[in-house]
Formats: C-alpha cells, structure tokens, sequence
C-alpha cells in the first residue's frame, strides 16, 4: 500500500502540469453543467388557470383567465377538463376545455387570456360540480414538455355577491400571486 502511494505521488510530482489541467476541466465540466441547468429552470413558462369575477362591470359574470407566469412563453398549450360536455352544461359551466380556448398556440410570459367561465347564480345553485380539474400541457421555446393537473374550486365564490369589491380583491391577489411565483 506504500508502495502505490509512493509511485502514486511521485507520478503526480512528475506530471503537476497535467494533473492540473485535468483538474481544471473537471471543475468548468462541472461548473458550465450546473450553471445551465440554473439558467434553463430560470427560464420554463408556467400556465395557471384559475377563475374570477367579470372585470367588465356585469355583477353576476364569472370568467377564466389562463396566465402564463412564468419567465419564458409558452407554445402549443392544451387545455382539458375532467367533465363531460354534459355535465358542464347541466351545471351551466362553460366549456372551456372541450371548445373555448382548448388550443392556444402560443403565450407570452406574464400575459393571459380571460374567457366567459358562466354566470355565478347558475353554477353557484348546482350541487353536482364543486371543483374542476383541468390538465394543461404546454412545452417551452426549446421544445421542453410539461404537463400539469390543476384544480379549479369553483365554490369558493359561494357566500359572496359576485361584483363585490372582496371578489374583486381576490382576483387582483390571485394575479399579483400568478405573477409572482
């Protein structure tokens, strides 16, 4: 064992320049692969969708809003919900999903895409639609893929007049939030 420590070290002693230099690139190898894979997760869109009160003056309308909030633009976006067509329409939801906003090409960073999601006193008075799971895909610039399941409660406006300034706070918080993050 000596022995091997000894030619070992005179081996290194003789090639300094070399040991150096092999050194040298292990560590850049090791630096240049982890400040890329920084860089890349600093730069992946993230699409949220989540609903709202109407922000055109109409008390009683509900919309989605889909937003990219994220650092980076989001392309060939789907979006698709865990409901039957049927099921939406008897719980007077709009079907995003199935038809509205199903496809979206591309999606700046911080930008959004606001939808018609329903009237709130029709889907606020069905008990069989609660929450909404929508499964969104979406692949970065570079071609990286994502896919992610979000839920949507749809009954957190319920002890609410909708167009009430407290919604609309909600909905100013959820996108600063959105934002954010």
């Amino acid at each position: 064992m000596i022995d091997f420590l000894c030619s070992l070290f005179s081996w290194i002693d003789a090639h300094n320049g070399f040991v150096i230099i092999l050194l040298t690139l292990v560590f850049y190898t090791i630096f240049v692969t982890q400040n890329t894979k920084a860089r890349k997760s600093n730069e992946r869109p993230d699409v949220v969708v989540y609903i709202h009160p109407g922000k055109s003056g109409f008390s009683q309308l509900i919309e989605l809003s889909i937003i990219n909030c994220g650092h980076s633009p989001a392309q060939d976006i789907k979006i698709s919900v865990n409901r039957t067509q049927k099921e939406l329409d008897e719980a007077k939801i709009a079907a995003i999903g199935h038809k509205v906003l199903s496809y979206i090409p591309m999606l700046p960073k911080d930008k959004s895409l606001t939808t018609y999601f329903g009237v709130a006193h029709g889907f606020m008075a069905q008990d069989k639609i609660n929450e909404l799971e929508y499964t969104i895909s979406y692949s970065s610039m570079d071609n990286e893929k994502f896919t992610k399941k979000q839920i949507v409660p749809i009954k957190y406006l319920m002890n609410m007049e909708p167009g009430q300034s407290p919604l609309r706070d909600i909905a100013k918080h959820l996108d600063k939030i959105s934002k954010k993050t």
